[in-house]
């Protein structure tokens, strides 16, 4: 069954699938998030599909997931330029990557733009065979989400100790040997807590001086937070300002759009 929503903000037709594929159209580029397993084993802190999970998927369900989205695409009669596809919606790559990437494959044929999503398993040939992607995929593209800059936090977000992930210095390796390999930034993805300072921007510049940082829409918190819970994105706009404003300007830094803030709900469920 396929829902769509009407349009905001110039957003149209935003799609979920049996698999919780989500797509949606802005200026002129379809964007498409497929699934990579139904469930996700990582369990990280705050996301409702952490305790759910049941099985992998095949690279020819993940193919499946991209003809729905065409399909719903035509039969509406929405019109698109470029083909942007993400595995942002449920489940960690990394964990199933020899479909991965079969999938990944399959849009390069199609020369769609790809952009691998993870939290950052620990798989030594997994990150090599990412960068020989890399090389010969131009539209591919390679986003970790640290979430914290401390271990500690993010050891803590990420619940599953069965599973290994890399922790943030390994992580700041791997991201100056794929820009020396690559010629590419890796996206680091970073989520705001409100507790930013100098400190906090000294080690943006020391660690992520070779990659783009993201400040993310989501907001991740082990205690409860009243204030952000009683105004929200007002609050969450707040801290973004507070990073923008205090960021060294060597740093490639994206912030929320707008976008952001209309597709969040359907990302992190």
């Amino acid at each position: 069954m396929i829902e769509t929503s009407e349009e905001k903000d110039n957003v149209q037709n935003i799609i979920k699938t049996k698999y919780n594929t989500i797509s949606y159209i802005h200026d002129d580029v379809l964007y498409i998030s497929i699934s990579t397993q139904n469930g996700c084993p990582v369990n990280c802190y705050g996301c409702k599909l952490g305790n759910q999970f049941t099985t992998s998927l095949s690279s020819k369900e993940m193919i499946e997931q991209v003809d729905l989205v065409l399909e719903s695409i035509k039969e509406n009669g929405y019109t698109y330029k470029t083909v942007v596809v993400d595995n942002r919606s449920v489940g960690e790559p990394m964990l199933n990557f020899k479909e991965v990437e079969t999938f990944i494959n399959y849009c390069k044929n199609l020369d769609y733009t790809f952009n691998l999503y993870t939290v950052g398993a620990d798989y030594s040939d997994i990150l090599n065979r990412i960068l020989n992607l890399s090389l010969r995929y131009t539209k591919f593209n390679l986003y970790i989400n640290i979430i914290s800059l401390e271990d500690v936090q993010r050891n803590l977000i990420i619940r599953n100790r069965n599973l290994a992930f890399m922790r943030l210095q390994k992580i700041v390796n791997y991201v100056n040997k794929y820009k020396h390999t690559t010629g590419k930034n890796v996206h680091i993805i970073y989520h705001p807590t409100g507790k930013e300072n100098s400190l906090t921007f000294e080690l943006f510049k020391n660690k992520f001086s070779q990659a783009t940082l993201h400040i993310s829409k989501k907001y991740f918190t082990l205690t409860n937070d009243e204030e952000y819970e009683k105004k929200g994105n007002e609050v969450h706009d707040k801290w973004v300002n507070n990073i923008k404003e205090n960021i060294d300007t060597s740093i490639d830094i994206v912030l929320p759009t707008n976008v952001d803030y209309l597709i969040e709900p359907y990302i992190y469920r």
